[in-house]
């Protein structure tokens, strides 16, 4: 043993074998991370943790639903990072993470519906959606300003355009060129005009008249693609491949007084305007109060002969020719409309005559005309021996029409049976009360002693020349009571003369009323009996017998009403008859306003043949006849592209599909807004086909990717039009029409100039006089780029969600959500949150920054600890050795 405080000279030396400070005592017992942990803390993502909210105030006024939010869950896979800003976001947005996600969620669920389509259940929900969508809104504007002034910072992505896409352009710009030489050179101003004047009508129209002719064959459309943004081909090679710039020049300029087609039926139905599709659009899309757009038409004034060999004045204009002044997105999109066309259709092919271009309302009533005019044939014989004689037919009253016009002639086109039902009962209820006013005034009887009147009827002399002889004798009571004899009636056969049918009298009140049995009538052998499809007397007697089944309370009061007005004076009489025949005129007004068409019924029930007519290789056309107020307009028109849609087993229909091009240059932030021109131009092409669907295809014109297919319907084209008023540009369309129609034969050129609210009208001069317009040295250099000050932005659509957007939980048009903010306390002692209230959001890139800095620098602070600790256990370790 040792005493205290002497020293121990049996130490074992530490050196060598048992090292204190060694690098594998410092990895050890170190707090710092090693390597491979720093190697995995660099390749692991940023961790997703719930956020608190903000501003509790704000959220407690909220209607929370009391089921489970919507808000799920993202998927780990595939998600797409959002987006970098081309310019810093200005703040935060004042909806919270967890708010921007419910409020995706809920869009997708009721972005499409209306508060009446909602059920209860949901109800809670809905409200939620829609104070999210208040919210939401109140930072639109503000963010669509963040946009402007990005796209001012950023103005040379507007002049973007690849060197393959500059070739095309000047190809096609070239070619559309060659078309201008086809017109005279010199003009000199003739009129000017104004774009919206002359008279207003609220309600105008542009009505189908008749479809003429469908030929050619057209391709189906793709419209399944997936949500990805997909590269298309845009190397000049394979574009003018398959769309040669001198085929689509062709296309799109097009001399309707030169198509053959035309020239034939032209002088068959003698419309006043003939104009193409495009030269429809043209004269349409011109809005107040910029009138922004550049355009010249040709057209010209001919006066021909029609079949009947009267004289006609008909207006042919043509397609605008191409524009003096081209932007760099005008470009972008004519190119990319090319490649998106070539993309988007399939290799097979159908006739157009096969498709369903016009819903069934607009045509019906020429069926009806065809109907009424064409003669049944096949197995369905008539049999002339057949008897006829004894059925009864309906008397007319004289409305200002010929008697031999067919009933379907004035018979609306909704349904002609229905609307001739109507038209008789009127009738009749008019003939009751002239004939209770006049006849028992003049006789002297009541009116329950007015008798029947025999009427021998002849019939229709274009189709039989079958006489119809009806013989009715009444007998009344009252009138062998009174002794007074009853009246006869008229032999005439004069159109003057009308059959009367009284329905106050019912056979089984009137005793002396003879049966059906008691009339003698000869034996006759019929050998064949009538179709019931080729019958028209029978339909006559089938309305008729349901007309004459009546209430019996409504015949007791008409008779006692009858009573009344018989006991009237002669004066008082006079009065009501005249009373009754305004009302006559009237109901006989409105139903020839109904029905009321341009065409007469033998144009109407003319059946084009299409093998008299003539279309290019690989292309198609439509003509159709439309009225415009008191006008009638032959307008050409071309096919896009067709889909099939399934009806009931096993029938399908094949429509038409027109597919707008747009290029975007926001995708980054969401999708662009439709401008005016581009409604316009989606709205005139279902005005054109009312069958049509309408797509746009949005497609990156930084990138030329075609990123989304959006399918847009004709109701909602209409609630789009916020300062574009389709009526006013039916009305400027008929003032300019009406404008053109009244010129005398000869050349002429309607021009519109950019922020001009006034037409010029210019006529061609043989010579090159002074001061004369030349045609063909204006379009002989390129087009030149407009003289802007501002670049040419468009507002984003806040209702349109992209891929990324679903991901992240982010709607469009909103800021960035504020990061989490750290309060200090400790997550692991606080109760789980519901379902409901989790964050499925990833953090912002700055709030994922500030916690990697955090956590670097505490574990810098260990570090430095344990470097520490060390050197003072060596100090310690050195003063005791």
């Amino acid at each position: 043993m040792e005493a205290a405080g002497e020293l121990r000279w049996d130490i074992e030396p530490c050196n060598g074998r048992s090292c204190f400070f060694t690098s594998e005592s410092y990895e050890k017992y170190s707090l710092g991370p090693t390597l491979a942990e720093l190697l995995l803390l660099s390749n692991k993502p940023a961790p997703a943790e719930p956020t608190q909210k903000d501003s509790e105030a704000s959220c407690s006024k909220a209607p929370v639903p009391d089921s489970q939010s919507p808000v799920a869950a993202h998927p780990t896979k595939n998600i797409l990072p959002f987006p970098e800003p081309r310019v810093p976001y200005p703040r935060f947005s004042s909806l919270t993470a967890f708010e921007q996600d419910a409020y995706v969620k809920l869009m997708i669920r009721f972005l499409n519906k209306k508060n009446t389509y909602i059920s209860f259940p949901h109800m809670k929900e809905y409200n939620h959606y829609q104070f999210l969508k208040s919210k939401s809104s109140s930072e639109v504007p503000e963010f669509q300003k963040f946009l402007q002034n990005t796209a001012r910072s950023c103005a040379e992505d507007y002049s973007v355009l690849c060197a393959d896409a500059k070739l095309y352009i000047q190809e096609l710009v070239k070619a559309c060129q060659t078309h201008v030489k086809n017109y005279n050179p010199f003009y000199t101003v003739h009129e000017i005009t104004s774009i919206l004047g002359g008279k207003f009508i609220p309600d105008l129209t542009l009505k189908l008249e008749k479809s003429l002719l469908k030929m050619g064959s057209v391709k189906f459309v793709k419209i399944t693609f997936p949500s990805d943004g997909i590269p298309m081909p845009t190397s000049y090679k394979k574009v003018s491949q398959m769309t040669p710039p001198v085929k689509k020049a062709n296309r799109v300029h097009t001399n309707v007084s030169l198509d053959p087609n035309i020239s034939k039926l032209a002088p068959k139905y003698c419309p006043q305007v003939v104009l193409t599709s495009q030269a429809l659009f043209t004269l349409l899309n011109n809005h107040a109060p910029g009138y922004i757009e550049q355009w010249e038409i040709p057209l010209c004034v001919k006066t021909i002969d029609s079949i009947d060999g009267k004289q006609c004045k008909v207006v042919y204009i043509d397609s605008p020719l191409p524009k003096k002044e081209l932007s760099t997105r005008d470009k972008s999109q004519m190119f990319h409309s090319v490649v998106l066309d070539n993309f988007m259709v399939k290799n097979s092919m159908i006739p157009l005559k096969t498709t369903t271009l016009d819903k069934e309302s607009s045509d019906s009533h020429v069926e009806g005309h065809k109907a009424s005019r064409s003669l049944p044939h096949g197995d369905k014989e008539m049999d002339f021996l057949t008897d006829v004689t004894e059925l009864e037919t309906f008397g007319s009253v004289d409305m200002g029409a010929s008697s031999n016009t067919p009933l379907s002639e004035s018979s609306p086109p909704e349904s002609p049976q229905c609307s001739l039902k109507n038209s008789l009962l009127d009738r009749m209820k008019i003939e009751k009360q002239i004939i209770a006013a006049t006849t028992s005034a003049k006789l002297g009887f009541s009116s329950d002693e007015v008798s029947h009147v025999k009427k021998k009827k002849v019939s229709n002399e274009e189709e039989s020349d079958i006489s119809i002889e009806s013989d009715n004798k009444l007998r009344t009571s009252s009138a062998s009571s009174t002794g007074a004899q009853p009246t006869t009636s008229n032999d005439s056969d004069s159109d003057d003369d009308k059959l009367v049918i009284d329905i106050d009298c019912k056979m089984s009140k009137c005793g002396n009323a003879p049966s059906a049995d008691s009339t003698p009538t000869a034996p006759r052998q019929r050998k064949r009996k009538i179709s019931k499809d080729v019958d028209p007397l029978g339909q006559i007697l089938k309305m008729q017998t349901q007309l004459l089944k009546t209430d019996t309370k409504k015949m007791e009061q008409t008779s006692s009403l009858n009573v009344e007005k018989s006991e009237l004076t002669p004066h008082a009489q006079q009065v009501l008859s005249s009373s009754c025949l305004e009302s006559q005129k009237k109901v006989e007004a409105s139903h020839s306003s109904n029905n009321k068409y341009k065409l007469p019924s033998d144009l109407m029930a003319l059946q084009e043949d299409a093998a008299e007519y003539a279309v290019e290789p690989e292309e198609n056309c439509a003509y159709k006849l439309f009225s415009l107020d008191d006008m009638l307009l032959l307008l050409r028109s071309n096919v896009h592209t067709i889909k099939t849609r399934s009806l009931k087993k096993p029938f399908k229909l094949q429509i038409p599909v027109f597919v707008l091009t747009k290029v975007d240059y926001q995708s980054c932030y969401g999708v662009e807004s439709l401008t005016e021109s581009e409604l316009c131009r989606l709205w005139t092409e279902s005005l054109a086909h009312s069958m049509c669907e309408l797509y746009v295809g949005h497609v990156d014109a930084l990138t030329s990717k075609f990123f989304m297919l959006e399918e847009i319907a004709v109701e909602n084209v209409k609630e789009s039009m916020n300062t574009f008023k389709s009526v006013n540009c039916l009305n400027s369309l008929r003032h300019i029409l009406k404008w053109v129609t009244g010129l005398q034969d000869g050349s002429y050129l309607l021009s519109h100039v950019s922020g001009d609210s006034s037409v010029y009208l210019y006529k061609n001069t043989p010579d090159n006089i002074r001061g004369a317009y030349n045609l063909h040295e204006a379009h002989c250099n390129a087009p030149k780029e407009p003289s802007s000050l501002s670049v040419p932005w468009v507002p984003l659509n806040p209702n349109l969600l992209l891929k990324f957007h679903i991901q992240h939980g982010r709607p469009p048009c909103t800021f960035p959500p504020a990061p989490e903010k750290d309060t200090g306390i400790n997550k692991l002692n606080q109760p789980r949150k519901a379902p409901c209230q989790e964050k499925t959001d990833v953090l912002p890139a700055t709030s994922a920054s500030n916690n990697n800095n955090t956590q670097n620098r505490k574990n810098r602070r260990q570090r430095q600890k344990a470097k520490k600790k060390a050197q003072k256990a060596k100090a310690t370790l050195q003063e005791n050795t």
